[in-house]
C-alpha cells in the first residue's frame, strides 16, 4: 500500500506542472505557491512512503523526473510572462533540461529547479510576502524533518554529479 501511495503522490507531482505553469504565466502566485508547496510535500511523503514500502515503487525511477518538470513548469511560466528574459535564462533552462535527460546527471536536473526556484522565490517575495513566507516554512519544515537524509544523500550526490564522479542514473531517492 505504501508503494502504490508513494505512486499516486509521484504522479500528482507530475500532474501539478500544467496548473503550475499556467497560474505562473499568468503571474496568479498565489496558486502557484499553494501548488508548489504541494509539490514540495508531495516528493517529501512519496521518497518517504517509497523508502518504507516492502515492495517497490513503480514510478521512483520517475521521481527526478518529476522534479526537474516542475522546475521546468515553473521557469517556463515565468519566461512566458516575461519575467524572466529568454535570454540567457530561458537558454540556460533548456540546455540544463536537456542535458539532464540525455545524460541522465541528477545534478542538472537540481540546477534546473534551482535556477526555477531562485527566479520564482524573488518573484513571490515581492509580489506575495505572505506566500513567501509559506515557501520558506514549507522548506523550513521539510528540512528540519528529512535533515539527515539531505546532508548525507542529496548534497553528497548534487556535489558528486557535479564533479562527475556519481553514476548518474542512481537516484538520490532509492525508490
Amino acid at each position: 500500500m505504501l508503494a502504490l501511495t508513494a505512486d499516486g503522490l509521484t504522479g500528482l507531482r507530475a500532474l501539478l506542472a500544467i496548473p503550475l505553469f499556467w497560474a505562473t504565466a499568468v503571474e496568479n502566485y498565489p496558486v502557484a505557491a499553494g501548488l508548489l508547496a504541494v509539490a514540495w510535500w508531495s516528493d517529501f511523503l512519496d521518497g518517504r512512503m517509497a523508502r518504507r514500502a516492502t515492495t517497490p515503487t513503480k514510478l521512483g525511477a520517475w521521481d527526478p523526473l518529476c522534479d526537474a518538470l516542475i522546475g521546468t513548469a515553473l521557469l517556463g511560466g515565468l519566461l512566458s510572462s516575461g519575467v524572466v528574459g529568454v535570454v540567457p535564462w530561458g537558454l540556460i533552462g533548456l540546455v540544463l533540461l536537456v542535458a539532464f535527460i540525455s545524460w541522465r546527471n541528477l545534478s542538472l536536473g537540481m540546477l534546473l529547479q534551482a535556477l526555477a526556484y531562485a527566479f520564482f522565490l524573488a518573484n513571490v517575495w515581492t509580489a506575495e510576502p505572505g506566500w513567501m513566507v509559506v515557501l520558506a516554512g514549507t522548506i523550513a519544515l521539510i528540512l528540519i524533518f528529512d535533515w539527515r537524509r539531505f546532508t548525507t544523500e542529496v548534497l553528497p550526490t548534487f556535489f558528486a554529479g557535479i564533479s562527475g564522479g556519481r553514476e548518474t542514473d542512481q537516484p538520490a531517492e532509492a525508490e
